[in-house]
């Protein structure tokens, strides 16, 4: 296995090395300690992992922002095989997490966890499944094209998006953390939804648009796309 270090703090690095190379005894580990260098090994290296610290200086120096690990993130996106990405984080706040995940960060290790932490978080993103911060499992939302426009069933775009996702059988939490919106505007858009389509309920929704066969042209089929 090849793995992509991204961490700007020689003695954190020799941690991760460290605490990497328990499980994985051969495993070959390329450093960086920027986010200019880590992108750029990143887009010309081809590995396996890429365990990125989400504070970092953007040059060799620099002033640490986690906006540096947010743009790795997004640009890496544009990869057609985009390898999965471990993200370590000290920040205790919930945003940045949340961020990082909507930019394609398949797992959320808080720096300072047990090493059995990130044994774990990396061993489910080498086998395709992802996490959230504290355990919690993510449900990825892959983007969808659709036949049927939100003018189509005369409704916003936003409620289309909650329309989608609700068909699609997320929960409320989850389509706020997918949409990044406050989990109150997502049940005041379903409740808009219940409206407009003379229903009580999601399964109302599954109901209506199965009864019509409009089911299928609504949840569309996953395609992918660069991040935006």
């Amino acid at each position: 296995m090849k793995l992509l270090l991204v961490e700007d703090h020689p003695f954190t690095r020799l941690g991760l090395r460290l605490a990497i190379r328990q499980p994985y005894p051969n495993c070959e580990i390329i450093e960086a300690d920027n986010a200019e260098e880590g992108l750029f090994i990143a887009l010309n290296e081809p590995v396996d992992l890429i365990v990125l610290d989400l504070c970092l200086p953007p040059t060799k120096g620099g002033q640490e922002s986690f906006k540096q690990g947010l743009k790795i993130l997004e640009a890496l996106q544009i990869l057609p095989h985009a390898p999965p990405i471990v993200v370590m984080s000290a920040l205790t706040r919930e945003a940045p997490a949340r961020r990082a995940l909507q930019r394609g960060a398949a797992a959320i290790v808080k720096k300072g966890a047990p090493p059995a932490e990130l044994w774990e978080a990396m061993d489910r993103c080498l086998h395709g499944k992802t996490l959230q911060p504290e355990g919690k499992t993510r449900v990825p939302h892959p983007p969808t094209t659709s036949s049927v426009t939100p003018a189509d069933l005369d409704i916003t775009p936003r409620m289309f998006d909650v329309l989608q996702l609700a068909l699609q059988g997320h929960p409320t939490k989850k389509i706020a953390l997918i949409l990044d919106i406050n989990d109150s505007n997502v049940r005041r858009y379903l409740s808009r939804l219940y409206a407009r389509f003379g229903v009580t309920s999601v399964n109302g929704l599954l109901a209506h648009f199965a009864l019509t066969g409009r089911m299928k042209n609504i949840i569309g089929s996953p395609e992918h796309r660069a991040a935006e």
